[in-house]
C-alpha cells in the first residue's frame, strides 16, 4: 500500500502539473503521467514493475471519441499475454492494449508480440463509438485487468483527446526515443520545435540503435546521458553542456562487435555516427564503452574519433571513460582501436619524446648508430628488468593503460645501462625507451 500511494501522489504530481508546463496547447496531452519512483530503467529514467505494482486506476481522464494513446512498456515475458492498459467508458464500452491483442468494445485485433530487451513506445489512434457524447470523463486502468494479469513495466503515458497528425506524433514519439533510447522506424526524427534532430536520408547506414543527449523545452526533456536500449548497445553518450532545444544524437552501421586486423593495431568493425542539432561549437562531450562485450584483450582500447585516437581516462568494472571529447559543429564518426602502434600515436603526440619510433623488436637504428635495448621476461610475475647497450645514453618511462607515469630511468656515459623494479600484478604497462638513436614502446604484462 505504501508504494501504491507513492505511486499516486507521483502520478498526480506530474498531471497537475501539466498547467504550469510550458508546452504548447496544442502539444500538450489531455492526461499525462510519468513514472517517478521505480525498481529500474530505462536510459536512466524510472519504470514500474506492474508485476508489483498491482493495477492502477485514474477515475478522471477526459472522455473523447478520438483520442491517441502513446504508452512506453517492456514486456517482462515472451509468452504470457500482459495486459497493459484499458479505457473504461461504461459497461458495455472500453478499449484496451495487451501484448498480443487490441481490444475494440466486444471486438478485438490480434497480433504478433514483437517482444524485444529493450522498451517498446506503442502508439494507437482510435475513434470510440456507441459512448454517451455528454459523458466527461472515463477510466483508465495500467496493468492488469479482470482475469488478464500485467507481466510489463511501464514507463509512462501520454494520451491525447483526439487523433495526433503525423508531424506532431513524430515529434512526441523523437521524445519518448532519446529519452528511454529506442530506436523508431527509418524516417525523420522532429524534436518539440519542429527541428530536425535526426535525418534519415543522412544517416540511414547508421540508424542502429540510435541514442543521444537533449533537453527539449516542449516536452521537459532533460537528457544528460544515454545508452540505447535495443540488444548489442555499448556505448553511453553524456554531456552536461547541451543547451535548450539541443540534441546530440548516434547510431551505428551495426557492424560485428569484432576486431579486423589493420596491420600494426587492430580496428572495430562497427562504425558509429554523431549528429548534432543546436549544439554550440566546442561543446563537451563523454563516452563510456562496455569492453566486457568486446573480445579479447582491451586493456589498450582507443577511441578513434574522426580518424584521431582518444586513450581512455580510466577503465574501471569493465566500462572505459573517454572524457573531455569536443563537438566540433560538424557531423563526426568514431570506432574503437586496440595495439601498441595506437597507444604509441597518443603519447609521442602529447609531446613525449620521439626521434623516430620503430616496431616492437628490441633494436634501434638511427643515422648508422645502433642501440640494443630489452624488456624481460615478459610477460612477468611483478619483477623487470630493463636493458640498453651500444647508446650513449638512456631514458625510460613506465606508463600504467591510463596514460599516467609510475616509474622513470635515466643514466648517461655507461656501455650497458640496467634498471630494475617491481610493478603490481594483474596490469598492462607501456615502456618506452629513448635512446638518442630512436624511441621504442613496448607492451608489458604483469601477471
Amino acid at each position: 500500500m505504501k508504494f501504491l500511494l507513492h505511486f499516486f501522489v507521483a502520478a498526480f504530481a506530474c498531471y497537475a502539473s501539466l498547467s504550469v508546463s510550458p508546452l504548447l496547447a496544442q502539444t500538450m496531452p489531455d492526461f499525462w503521467w510519468k513514472c517517478q519512483e521505480g525498481d529500474t530503467t530505462y536510459n536512466f529514467n524510472p519504470a514500474t514493475n506492474m508485476d508489483s505494482a498491482g493495477a492502477v486506476v485514474f477515475d478522471s481522464v477526459p472522455c473523447a471519441q478520438s483520442y491517441t494513446m502513446i504508452v512506453v512498456y517492456k514486456p517482462l515475458t515472451d509468452t504470457a499475454e500482459s495486459a497493459i492498459w484499458r479505457l473504461e467508458y461504461n459497461d458495455s464500452v472500453s478499449r484496451g492494449l495487451t501484448t498480443k491483442r487490441i481490444l475494440i468494445d466486444a471486438a478485438e485485433i490480434t497480433y504478433t508480440d514483437t517482444t524485444q530487451p529493450g522498451p517498446i513506445i506503442n502508439t494507437l489512434r482510435q475513434s470510440v463509438m456507441n459512448i454517451d457524447t455528454a459523458q466527461r470523463y472515463c477510466r483508465l486502468v495500467l496493468g492488469g485487468y479482470d482475469t488478464l494479469e500485467s507481466h510489463v513495466k511501464v514507463s509512462e503515458v501520454m494520451y491525447y483527446c483526439r487523433k495526433l497528425g503525423s508531424t506532431e506524433l513524430r515529434k512526441v514519439q523523437t521524445y519518448l526515443a532519446v529519452k528511454y533510447g529506442v530506436t523508431l522506424e527509418p524516417v525523420d526524427h522532429v524534436s518539440g520545435v519542429g527541428d530536425t534532430v535526426w535525418r534519415i536520408v543522412e544517416n540511414e547506414t547508421y540508424h542502429n540503435r540510435v541514442t543521444g543527449v537533449g533537453v527539449d523545452t516542449v516536452y521537459g526533456l532533460v537528457q544528460t546521458q544515454s545508452l540505447s536500449e535495443v540488444e548489442g548497445a555499448v556505448v553511453t553518450l553524456a554531456s552536461n553542456q547541451v543547451p535548450q532545444n539541443g540534441y546530440l544524437l548516434t547510431g551505428d552501421d551495426n557492424g560485428q562487435l569484432a576486431f579486423t586486423d589493420e596491420g600494426l593495431w587492430e580496428k572495430l568493425s562497427r562504425n558509429w555516427k554523431i549528429t548534432g542539432t543546436n549544439i554550440p561549437f566546442q561543446t563537451a562531450f563523454s563516452m563510456k564503452v562496455d569492453v566486457s562485450s568486446l573480445p579479447g584483450d582491451c586493456d589498450s582500447l582507443v577511441l578513434i574519433l574522426d580518424g584521431t585516437p582518444h586513450y581512455a581516462d580510466s577503465i574501471v568494472g569493465g566500462k572505459a571513460y573517454y572524457g573531455n571529447l569536443i563537438w566540433y559543429g560538424y557531423d563526426m564518426t568514431f570506432t574503437f582501436g586496440r595495439g601498441t602502434a595506437l597507444w604509441e600515436h597518443i603519447v609521442l603526440s602529447k609531446g613525449r619524446p620521439d626521434a623516430g619510433t620503430q616496431s616492437s623488436d628490441q633494436t634501434i637504428m638511427q643515422s648508422g648508430g645502433q642501440a640494443t635495448v630489452s624488456v624481460y621476461p615478459n610477460p612477468s610475475t611483478g619483477h623487470y628488468h630493463i636493458q640498453a647497450t651500444g647508446c650513449k645514453s638512456v631514458n625510460v618511462t613506465i606508463y600504467n593503460t591510463h596514460g599516467a607515469v609510475v616509474a622513470q630511468f635515466s643514466d648517461h656515459d655507461k656501455a650497458q645501462y640496467r634498471f630494475d623494479g617491481e610493478l603490481p600484478s594483474g596490469n598492462v604497462y607501456y615502456v618506452t625507451i629513448t635512446t638518442p638513436e630512436g624511441t621504442q614502446t613496448t607492451k608489458l604484462s604483469v601477471r
